[in-house]
């Protein structure tokens, strides 16, 4: 089973988010370490962005490390990224989308935080 993997990108002061790119699988084994990952992020900015379009599936404790993510960063600052068309349908049965945007791009989530 290919485990989940994370890595952090700090975009300059004028765009100021912090993106957050997970790949792999967002299962159980793997949330533990990802929910640590995300209180080990300290640095300050305006928003949080977290894209799962390279997550290949994702389960119920997946889906909680999401809403951590959004609990941890503020709902009005972050989004979620997927254009998985499989795991975007279970976002939205699970209603993340109260929680936060669930867009397709970067820029659909920069766009989507700036008009909140």
């Amino acid at each position: 089973m290919e485990k989940a993997t994370v890595t952090i990108e700090k975009t300059s002061n004028t765009d100021n988010y912090i993106l957050v790119n997970i790949t792999g699988q967002l299962v159980y084994d793997s949330v533990e370490s990802i929910r640590q990952t995300f209180t080990s992020i300290t640095e300050k900015a305006d928003h949080y962005i977290l894209s799962i379009s390279e997550v290949t599936t994702i389960d119920s404790t997946g889906i909680g490390a999401l809403v951590t993510f959004a609990k941890t960063f503020g709902e009005n600052n972050s989004a979620i990224v997927c254009n998985n068309p499989k795991i975007t349908k279970l976002l939205h049965i699970a209603r993340l989308e109260l929680l936060f945007p669930i867009v397709e791009s970067v820029e659909e989530a920069k766009t989507a935080m700036t008009s909140k």
